[in-house]
């Protein structure tokens, strides 16, 4: 579970739309363990993509996408922005001033004329980045590179945002379980029909006249949602309808903050009626003011990691404090909480090690070296699995304490070190990408417990998630 899902009980409603439309678009750069690619980059593709800069820092471009691309090329290489190499950072700039995006200066000119030192071409560069962006050199990544020349991805075009679908597919970025960005090809139902659709509902469901969102921001994707709705036929695309209240407008006198719609481009339908997205909203706001979810978001502000990942003692304080209550709550109402998952972090009692206890490191160091005797992961590669390890000291046989270690797939996504070991992350064994490792530890003793494989696209179950923890 990640901290923002701790933090709010898990999920909770979008704010606005702008969020609503970008959370798939940004997500696939996070740093996740278990992303399958679907689609292989190919030999041509990499040809066409991949400028190499050999003895200058030019990058030759006909287009902004062309660049757009190149960006792509150079994460999967190199890893963020921040870690790109300085030749790769000033062809950006290149790109950047050459399509009309910022004027040059006489930093750049210098930049891009190869008059300054290798470290003052590196300041230059990122001082333009920053600029261009308004983010740190850290914060800065594709989307936010794609969006300081297009602005926010809501306002493309439906064509810039089916092109930027296409290029996340040809790159292996996208699978099937993102939503897809497509353009309309004569669909029974056309965009201004589909706003009508949507705008009629909406005016109905909160009782008011149509004319009542001429106050709100409009926004319309065309779109082939990650989730299909029942009864779909496979990539059944819709027309995605948001209103959005503007931000001077009070509290007191908006219908909502934001409001979408999916209408079927081919029978005007929709999956979901205004009536049911109120409906739930209303049971949601309830969930969320229930004084045992604020107690548990409290406590992800407290720890300020995702839950799997928090320390040996916060785990402890989260056994000895909520618990006992989730329990409780679990016995009276079995579905209360909105995740499978609370059911599994509380089927074992955490605790901290005492003096008869191996210490962490020593625990961690024996479940290294079940990774390389069982599991025949070489000693050199350890390194990868051991970048993000879910630590628990599980005291629920007070008699029998336990060490155990959760061990994350490496990410080779725009890690440049894993790449550089394993290889083209499209090409290698789908293994080396989705197989986490799970250790448990006698805490006395320092025996072998039990290890095994767990692949996150198999975890469905209460059952599953506690093999993880």
């Amino acid at each position: 579970m990640k901290r923002s899902e701790l933090k709010n009980a898990f999920a909770p409603m979008p704010n606005d739309c702008y969020q609503a439309l970008t959370t798939a678009t940004r997500r696939i750069y996070e740093s996740k363990e278990d992303i399958v690619v679907k689609k292989k980059f190919s030999v041509a593709l990499a040809v066409a993509l991949v400028l190499v800069l050999l003895g200058g820092i030019a990058l030759a471009v006909s287009s902004w996408r062309d660049a757009a691309r190149q960006i792509v090329v150079n994460e999967q290489a190199d890893g963020p922005y921040e870690n790109w190499p300085t030749a790769k950072k000033a062809a950006l700039v290149r790109a950047i001033v050459d399509q009309g995006f910022m004027q040059k200066t006489k930093e750049i000119d210098d930049l891009l004329n190869d008059k300054l030192t290798l470290g003052q071409a590196d300041k230059v560069a990122n001082e333009t980045l920053v600029a261009f962006t308004g983010l740190e050199v850290s914060e800065i990544s594709f989307m936010i590179i794609m969006e300081g020349a297009w602005g926010p991805f809501s306002q493309w075009t439906l064509e810039e945002q089916a092109w930027y679908s296409r290029l996340m597919a040809d790159t292996g970025l996208q699978g099937d379980d993102h939503t897809l960005y497509v353009m309309p090809e004569n669909p029974a139902i056309d965009e201004a029909e589909a706003i009508a659709i949507a705008r009629r509902e909406i005016a109905e469901g909160f009782g008011v006249p149509e004319e009542t969102l001429d106050g709100y921001t409009l926004t319309v994707a065309y779109q082939v949602p990650e989730l299909a709705f029942e009864g779909d036929e496979p990539n059944q695309p819709y027309w995605y309808v948001c209103y959005e209240a503007p931000s001077d407008m009070s509290a007191d006198s908006r219908l909502f903050t934001m409001f979408e719609l999916f209408v079927n481009s081919e029978t005007g339908e929709l999956p979901y009626t205004v009536e049911s997205q109120l409906a739930a909203r209303d049971e949601w706001e309830t969930y969320l003011n229930d004084s045992l979810i604020k107690e548990i978001q409290q406590f992800g502000d407290d720890h300020g990691v995702y839950w799997e990942g928090m320390s040996v003692e916060s785990k402890a304080l989260w056994s000895e404090t909520l618990r006992p209550k989730i329990l409780a709550k679990l016995a009276v109402d079995p579905d209360f909480f909105r995740s499978i998952q609370m059911e599994a972090m509380v089927a074992f009692i955490y605790g901290t090690p005492d003096e008869t206890a191996l210490i962490q490191d020593q625990a961690m160091k024996l479940a290294e070296n079940v990774l390389i005797e069982t599991f025949n992961r070489k000693p050199d590669e350890i390194r990868f699995y051991t970048a993000i390890v879910d630590t628990y000291y599980d005291v629920t046989n007070p008699d029998k304490p336990l060490w155990k270690f959760f061990f994350r797939a490496p990410r080779l996504w725009g890690n440049a070190e894993a790449i550089a070991y394993y290889g083209d992350p499209s090409e290698i064994d789908g293994k080396i990408r989705t197989v986490n490792y799970k250790v448990e530890i006698d805490a006395r003793t320092g025996e072998l417990v039990t290890a095994f494989e767990v692949e996150m696209k198999d975890v469905e179950t209460v059952e599953d998630w506690m093999k993880m923890m």
